[in-house]
């Protein structure tokens, strides 16, 4: 038979959830933990809600942010760690992140000397995978 709308849409979420997975060379690489590092740091935030890491490479830089909550989007400021930043490479200034399962979803990533971070907002019950944008 034929899918409604909303069965295809999530057929086509799923199709490129699947094919980004085969394709990133960052998925294969090196994981870094940001969830705790962030807890810590933001206690109105509902971490047990949220789930944050990083996956890179030496090609690709990877922010993945998974919203649980079934009932609220959550809008909060993810720290980012300097030594990720270090492994990184990236010089303070502005990176452009492009959501890989939406490329309508950018965000920016600020690289200052002491500080790095993203302000994020996601819906309930998404996720986020935002690729740090080469050539900034």
């Amino acid at each position: 038979g034929q899918l409604d709308q909303s069965a295809k849409k999530l057929r086509d979420f799923y199709q490129k959830l699947l094919n980004f997975c085969l394709e990133s060379d960052a998925l294969k690489g090196a994981f870094y933990d940001l969830h705790r590092h962030n807890a810590g740091l933001s206690t109105w935030v509902r971490w047990d809600k949220l789930y944050v890491f990083a996956r890179y490479s030496d090609k690709d830089k990877l922010l993945i942010i998974s919203n649980f909550d079934r009932e609220k989007n959550h809008d909060f400021r993810l720290s980012v760690y300097a030594d990720l930043i270090n492994r990184w490479q990236l010089k303070p200034g502005r990176y452009n992140l492009i959501d890989q399962l939406d490329d309508k979803n950018t965000f920016t990533l600020v690289v200052e000397k002491e500080d790095s971070y993203v302000d994020l907002s996601i819906g309930k019950s998404m996720a986020l995978i935002l690729m740090v944008e080469s050539g900034k």
